[in-house]
């Protein structure tokens, strides 16, 4: 099993290590890849699930962190496997308060333009994550969900939930992350 992950950038940087977790944060996998990506480009990688000894797992969370001093803004981030899909955007981030820069880079073909979010290991210019983590799941966009965030976006639903989203000021690519514990048990999603 492994995962497929695409990243658009608006400024270029060196590219974060990324790790995905099970729903009880076992990690499954991990990218250490530090190449530098352009301004502008984008950046794909496939991540084995190579660290788990159980059987194969769905990633439901991922972490990207970055050593580098390099700065690197990131506008979405779309991760498929062989069931589904899943897409980030930067706009995510800026709501919860992490440091953003508004971008120009257009995504899909509505023409969003979401905000870039900076990682940076060191902190200069006010970058103050050195890295951020979510839940998969919670990208997923449905009916229900997309009603819920609606109501309560910035409030308890995303920010206020370190397991759902969370940007960090030092936290290292071997790190773990915070999980729902017990995990997430959703309802049919009423599909209107």
């Amino acid at each position: 099993m492994e995962e497929c992950i695409n990243f658009c950038l608006h400024k270029g940087g060196i590219f974060p290590s990324i790790a995905l977790f099970t729903k009880t944060g076992d990690r499954i996998g991990q990218s250490k890849d530090a190449s530098k990506i352009t301004e502008g480009g984008s950046y794909s990688v496939t991540i084995s699930h190579d660290q788990n000894d159980k059987s194969p797992e769905s990633a439901e969370y991922i972490m990207l962190s970055t050593v580098s001093p390099n700065a690197v803004c990131i506008s979405a981030i779309y991760i498929t496997d062989a069931a589904t899909s899943y897409s980030w955007y930067g706009d995510y981030g800026h709501a919860c308060g992490q440091s953003w820069f508004i971008s120009d880079k257009i995504i899909g073909d509505q023409g969003k333009t979401p905000s870039c979010v900076w990682l940076d290991s060191d902190g200069t210019d006010n970058d103050n994550a050195q890295a951020m983590s979510f839940h998969l799941l919670d990208t997923i966009p449905s009916y229900d969900r997309l009603y819920q965030y609606n109501q309560t976006w910035a409030g308890d639903l995303m920010c206020k939930s370190t397991p759902r989203f969370s940007f960090w000021g030092k936290l290292l690519p071997d790190s773990r992350i915070p999980v729902f514990d017990p995990p997430l048990v959703y309802n049919h999603d009423s599909g209107k």
